[in-house]
C-alpha cells in the first residue's frame, strides 16, 4: 500500500489546468504491483502537529480515494 500525499502545485492566479490523468494515477501507473491511497492532501499542517486526543475530540476525520478496498 503507498500513500499518496501529493498535491500539484498552485498555478499564478489560482487557474488549474484540466488534467486527464490525477497525481495518485500517475503514481499508480509508475508502481503497478503497489496500492495507491490518495489521502492527507487536504489536510492542512497544523492537524498533522495537534495532540491525538484533540483530534479524536474534535472528530477529524481523512478522505482517502483508492481502487483498492483492501487498501483503504
Amino acid at each position: 500500500v503507498v500513500i499518496d500525499p501529493n498535491n500539484n502545485a498552485i498555478p499564478d492566479g489560482h487557474r488549474f489546468p484540466s488534467r486527464d490523468v490525477s497525481l495518485a494515477e500517475q503514481l499508480q501507473a509508475q508502481l503497478p504491483q503497489a496500492q495507491v491511497v490518495k489521502a492527507f492532501n487536504t489536510m492542512a499542517q497544523e492537524v498533522f502537529e495537534a495532540p491525538t486526543a484533540a483530534l479524536r475530540a474534535a472528530h477529524v476525520t481523512v478522505y482517502t480515494e483508492t481502487d483498492h478496498a483492501t487498501a483503504r
